[in-house]
Parts: C-alpha cells; structure tokens; sequence
C-alpha cells in the first residue's frame, strides 16, 4: 500500500494519493474491485520528427538523424512533463532550443546535446528556467575569453 501511494504520487498526483491514504485509514483493508487507484490519461500524440526538426533548425547544434526508441522514450516523457505542468510543449521547446542557439556555454558545450535535454527533467527545466543563460560581464564564461 505504501509503495501504491508513493508511486501515484510520485506521477504527481497528489490529490489521489491523499484520497488513497483516507481511504486505506478506514475499517476495511481489502481494495474494492471497483475502485480507480491509478488514472490512466492518454496524452496526445508525440510529434517527434517535428520536435527533432525544430532542433536541427533552431539550435547550431549537430543534428538528429535518427530517432531511436530511447530518443522517443525520453522526448515523450519529457513532453508529457510540459503537458501536465499546462505548458504548450512546442513553445516550450523553441524556447529551450532558442536559449541553447544564443548561450555560448550551452551552443558550444558538447555535452550539451539533444540526448542531454531529454535525458531528465532537470536538464530541461534548468534551461527552461533560465540556470544557463548568460548573465552578461558577469557571466563566468567572460573569465574564460581573455585566456590564451
């Protein structure tokens, strides 16, 4: 039961798991048959190839040739993260390609890739919030210009 309530919350669905815990703090300890424990939404399709083109057009980065079931795996995890989170997911990645095309440290990191965005959440979000963008004479990439 615990791990039922961690997982349904770890989906992000918090009111559910809250219902579920009540539920379980009552008399009976046997599940009804009929009770819904995990709702299962569809989401809408993937567009993947335009996600990938809109990469290869947008980020100076090198491009997607191929999109493997792991590349699909990670880019429908993550865009289904933006759907839930009420995001349009294709604003939501210009914006991310945008930032990575005009940040230096991100254009010209080669660890900055299109299999790192859509690795984990974390990468995506902290270029989305804004963690890499370039903070101008301060930035620490200014230090490393001058150097020989």
């Amino acid at each position: 039961m615990i791990r039922l309530v961690a997982l349904i919350a770890a989906k992000g669905d918090k009111d559910e798991a809250l219902r579920l815990i009540e539920w379980a703090k009552g008399p009976d300890d046997v599940i009804p048959a009929q009770e819904t424990l995990v709702k299962v939404e569809r989401s809408a399709p993937v567009p993947y190839k335009e996600i990938a083109d809109l990469w290869n057009s947008t980020t100076g980065k090198p491009k997607v040739c191929a999109l493997t079931d792991m590349r699909k795996r990670g880019m429908k995890l993550r865009y289904d993260e933006l759907v839930r989170s009420r995001r349009d997911p294709m604003e939501a990645f210009r914006t991310i390609f945008q930032k990575i095309r005009d940040n230096k440290f991100l254009r010209e990191g080669n660890w900055c890739s299109f299999d790192w965005v859509f690795k984990n959440s974390n990468n995506l979000i902290k270029i989305l919030e804004g963690n890499y963008d370039d903070k101008g004479k301060d930035n620490v990439n200014d230090f490393w210009d001058g150097r020989d």
